[in-house]
């Protein structure tokens, strides 16, 4: 997350609250469903 501190974690829990996923927790989902695989998952989310 680019923000730090209290008002970053009230950002991130309004998010979620929303239905915000992170990158890796949607790149999780598509290698369960087949979509992609668990090596391109780990490629485009390692620093994520």
């Amino acid at each position: 997350m680019a923000l730090l501190g209290p008002a970053a974690a009230e950002l991130e829990r309004l998010a979620r609250a929303g239905g915000m996923s992170t990158l890796r927790e949607d790149a999780v989902a598509k290698v369960r469903a087949g979509i992609t695989t668990a090596e391109e998952a780990l490629r485009v989310t390692r620093n994520a």
